[in-house]
């Protein structure tokens, strides 16, 4: 078994590297190209953060595609007594960027600079779990909302109760487990807390890596767009087959869509009504016509800037013409809109419509 050598931390090659430099200069020679001493400065810093051995990443050049042997390694991120190094190809320099799950660009950074992707990391990882988060607190306050519609029809108590009995519940604790998830309390602060975790959600960056240069009411109301149009034209397409396990994944980001929109107290009705086979059509149109006057509403909007004029026409398009096909030439005649107008609207409806309108 070889014993692993301690890493040579990315301060110390910075600091030797510094001091062969200042002795060329004294010495009047040419100072070495920087991003090939950044590139190794940069693999000594990124072994040091993660505890790797010049064996440990030896072995993970080589499972990239990059077979490389430990002395490689060492050659290239210790200075020799003339300041030099091994030298980097271009197929090894793309290797370590894989490796290290950096652009090619990134590895040219030296560490001082490259401590900012740590500060990145955590924000990134704050979206990631954010968005986990907030996809799971919107299907628990549908799923909820399903559970309390339910329990306020007195038939369906009635068969919850015979069955809790049927499995051996008493019926004093049957009748508390009925009180408890009738709670009405629990149930606001449930929605409530939705509230919050969506505006932390869309601080957070709504799942993206880079939160974009728009303020959060603005987002909010362009998120709000994209979720009218895909709660309508799930309800629209879909609902029949909505407990189908290919479409558990649309089913559950539908669910997230109608907490926000604020269309939970009639979504329900219709899905409750579709889980127990009893019609829903008339639930269906309510649900239909609310979510028409929610696009009218941000289509009549006092409109302040340029976001809201182009947000406003996002909604007009959406609310007379719907999800179906058509060209930019199609809307323009229909809205008497410009066409680069036109274009923003449909980039604000969301990247599928936009891919669907041609």
């Amino acid at each position: 078994m070889s014993v692993e050598e301690p890493v040579i931390t990315a301060e110390g090659s910075l600091a030797k590297y510094r001091e062969m430099e200042r002795v060329r200069q004294m010495a009047g020679e040419e100072p070495k190209a920087v991003s090939e001493e950044n590139i190794a400065l940069r693999i000594a810093w990124e072994m040091r953060r993660r505890g790797w051995s010049q064996e440990r990443m030896a072995n993970e050049m080589t499972q990239a595609g990059c077979p490389m042997h430990q002395s490689a390694i060492s050659k290239i991120i210790n200075v020799r007594a003339d300041g030099g190094r091994r030298t980097i190809s271009v197929d090894e320099a793309i290797a370590f960027s894989k490796v290290f799950h950096v652009s090619l660009g990134e590895l040219l950074l030296p560490p001082e600079d490259a401590e900012g992707r740590q500060i990145h990391d955590l924000a990134l990882e704050i979206s990631d779990l954010a968005e986990g988060v907030y996809g799971s607190f919107g299907y628990l306050v549908f799923t909820w909302g399903r559970l309390a519609h339910l329990l306020d029809k007195n038939s369906m108590r009635e068969k919850y109760l015979r069955w809790l009995g049927a499995t051996r519940v008493t019926p004093h604790r049957a009748e508390e487990v009925i009180r408890s998830w009738s709670d009405k309390d629990s149930w606001e602060d449930l929605r409530e807390g939705f509230s919050a975790l969506n505006r932390v959600y869309v601080a957070a960056g709504a799942g993206v890596d880079l939160p974009p240069l728009v303020e959060s009411r603005e987002r909010l109301t362009r998120n709000i767009l994209r979720d009218l149009i895909g709660v309508r034209q799930f309800f629209t397409k879909y609902v029949e087959r909505a407990f189908e396990p290919r479409l558990e994944k649309a089913f559950k980001l539908t669910a997230r869509r109608v907490v926000r929109c604020g269309l939970l107290d009639l979504a329900v009705p219709v899905i409750n009504s579709r889980m127990l086979g009893t019609p829903m059509e008339g639930d269906l149109q309510r649900l239909l016509g609310a979510i028409d006057e929610k696009l009218a509403e941000i289509e009549n909007k006092d409109g302040e800037t340029e976001r809201d004029r182009i947000d406003m026409l996002a909604a007009r398009i959406a609310r007379i013409w719907g999800d179906r096909p058509a060209s930019i030439d199609t809307l323009m005649e229909l809205t008497g809109a410009p066409h680069e107008d036109v274009r923003q609207a449909i980039l604000v409806l969301g990247p599928e419509n936009y891919r669907a309108r041609g």
